[in-house]
């Protein structure tokens, strides 16, 4: 019996807590292969936007407020075409339907209304692709005049037309859609007549937006 104390006694003073002399060795962190575990099996650190360290709320506004910056800041960059304009009403007789239409477009020598095409001075006019930009519930066309004429200005061969139709409080969507489809079949159409500025100059690619 007492040797057998005398024994616990002996191991008491081997250990951390009852020798103050005792140096404690450093405990090892199991490793993920002593435990068992695959390193795919710990998730990993997931990048975080700069966006999403905003508030939620403000995602939207923002993103919003860059993309309408860059595409009305084209005093940033220096536009090479002149910026030419005209309204046209014309006849679509299949319906019996006046048009009325504001046609944005790449000038020769000078900005302003009904000037001549880019390229007729030298006898360069190039081929015009079309735009027809259909405007938005009880949006006036002049809120989408400076996108058609940054589009205008900055590639020099494309033009934009704007329909003045469907400004009614209530308008017909069917009938506007139309419209939007008569104004590239005029653009055509004048493509085809002599006498007309767009005579020989308009392609046949028509990008329909709204």
């Amino acid at each position: 019996m007492a040797h057998v104390a005398a024994t616990e006694n002996e191991s008491r003073r081997l250990t951390p807590d009852f020798n103050p002399g005792f140096r404690k060795t450093p405990q090892r962190v199991p490793t993920a292969k002593a435990v068992g575990y695959s390193p795919a099996s710990f998730p990993r650190p997931r990048s975080v936007s700069p966006f999403r360290r905003l508030n939620p709320r403000m995602n939207s506004g923002v993103i919003i407020m860059l993309v309408f910056f860059l595409l009305h800041a084209s005093w940033l960059v220096a536009t090479p075409y002149y910026e030419g304009k005209m309204r046209v009403t014309f006849r679509d007789t299949a319906r019996g339907r006046d048009i009325p239409v504001t046609i944005i477009y790449p000038a020769d020598g000078a900005s302003g209304t009904d000037k001549p095409l880019v390229g007729t001075a030298a006898k360069t006019i190039p081929t015009f692709n079309v735009v027809v930009m259909g405007h938005g519930f009880q949006m006036p066309v002049t809120a989408y005049a400076s996108f058609a004429t940054n589009i205008c200005k900055t590639f020099g061969n494309y033009v934009v037309v704007l329909p003045e139709t469907g400004s009614s409080l209530f308008p017909s969507h069917a009938e506007f859609a139309a419209d939007m489809v008569s104004c590239a079949q005029y653009m055509q159409r004048e493509n085809k007549r002599q006498g007309s500025i767009w005579y020989g100059h308009v392609a046949n690619n028509t990008i329909m937006a709204g």
